[in-house]
Formats: C-alpha cells, structure tokens, sequence
C-alpha cells in the first residue's frame, strides 16, 4: 500500500569536484520521424485541502550565478501556462533587483515581433504595465518608443495607441502625474528636423454630429492661459 506520511525522494546528482562538476543530462533519442518528449512533473494530489508540489528549475549561486536558459528546437516556440496565473520576476541582490528583458533575435532579414496580450472572453482581462514606486528618489520612467532606420530612404518606426471599436469606441487618456506642490507637465511636439519639422495634428471624429475639440486651462488663484503661436 501507498505510505501513510510521504514517499521517497530520487536525487540524479554528479559528483562533487574541485575542478569542474559533471553535467546531467536528459534526452529523448533521436528519430527520423519524431523524437519523444521529456516531461517533468510533480505528483498529483487529491485530498481537498492538500498542496500540490512545485517544480523549481535553477541555476546555481557563486561569485556569478547560474543562468538558466530555456529555448526551444529550430521553428519551435517556448510557452508558459499557468492555470490561475504566470510570474516572472527577478531576485533582490546587494540591495538591487535584477532586470527582466524580453526580445527577439536579431535577423538579416526580419526580426520577430513581441505581443503582449490577454485571451478573448465575455470579459476581456487587461493589460497593465507600470514601474515600481520609489521611497527615496524619483519615480521610476516609462518609455515607448519605435526605432530608428539607417536606410537611405527610410521612415523611422511609428508608434500608435489605438482605443478599442464598439457601439461606443474606447476613449484614449494622457494625463501627467499630481504633485503635491507641481502638477507633471504633458508636452506634444513634432520632431526638429534640417528640411522640415514635424507637424502636430489635433483633429475631432467626422460623424453626423461632430466631435468638440476643447482646450481649457485650470482654474485656481491664478488663472493658467492658453498661447497660440
């Protein structure tokens, strides 16, 4: 019968060394067809209030840590699931947090693209990115931006934000942050250039009633203005 507290545990180990440790390997064989899979998974377990096991991939510690890199086979793709959620953060290290980087490889012809989005549903979920608040120094920044070519002829990236399409559209807000002494400016300006500048193009829905384009400046003791030059 099954052990009433807990089984055994199964450790593939290498030997120690002064020198360099030896490597542990898993593989499935080789095929001309289709080569097998290697699964790694923790028990099941059943009992209403128990708690199933992790799975925990990590790299060693030392004056430079272990990375651990996971990649899959040529055209392959890497996915994480989670069934109530996915996290991927870093560890604190002499008083710092370490960076999480996502991209694509590089490519002499096209490089691929990086989506960030939540699954389709009666109730779509958001996406939310926002830096960390800070105790001791300037809040953390936050950049979107498209890159530069060096084409002879060519345009730089575009960046776009779109509201989402509906009986009513999604409305679009930028807003500058409040300060308890100055409000955060918010500035839109067209690009210098040496043959011509950019243009700043503010214009409302067409429709059969047209949108307002409104420009207020805030009420207080003393009054904001508005310059057109």
């Amino acid at each position: 019968g099954l052990p009433e507290t807990s089984s055994g545990s199964v450790v593939l180990s290498s030997g120690a060394s002064k020198g360099a440790s030896g490597e542990v390997s898993f593989a499935s064989g080789s095929s001309d067809r289709e080569s097998g899979q290697v699964r790694v998974s923790s028990g099941d377990a059943t009992d209403a209030t128990a708690v199933v096991g992790d799975i925990i991939v990590a790299g060693g510690s030392g004056s430079v840590g272990g990375n651990v890199d996971i990649s899959s086979g040529s055209a392959g793709a890497v996915s994480v699931h989670g069934m109530s959620s996915s996290k991927i953060s870093t560890n604190t290290v002499d008083g710092s947090s370490g960076s999480v980087v996502l991209s694509t490889g590089s490519s002499s012809t096209t490089s691929g693209e990086i989506a960030l989005s939540t699954g389709d549903g009666p109730s779509a979920g958001s996406v939310r990115i926002e830096v960390g608040s800070s105790s001791v120094s300037d809040g953390g920044d936050f950049s979107v931006s498209a890159r530069s070519t060096s084409a002879e002829e060519g345009t730089g990236g575009m960046t776009s934000i779109l509201g989402g399409a509906g009986v009513t559209g999604g409305s679009i807000s930028v807003a500058a942050g409040t300060g308890q002494q100055n409000g955060g400016d918010v500035a839109v300006a067209g690009a210098s250039s040496e043959l011509m500048g950019g243009s700043v193009s503010l214009s409302s829905g067409v429709g059969q009633t047209v949108g307002s384009i409104s420009l207020n400046a805030g009420a207080g003791d003393i009054q904001g203005s508005i310059r057109l030059s």
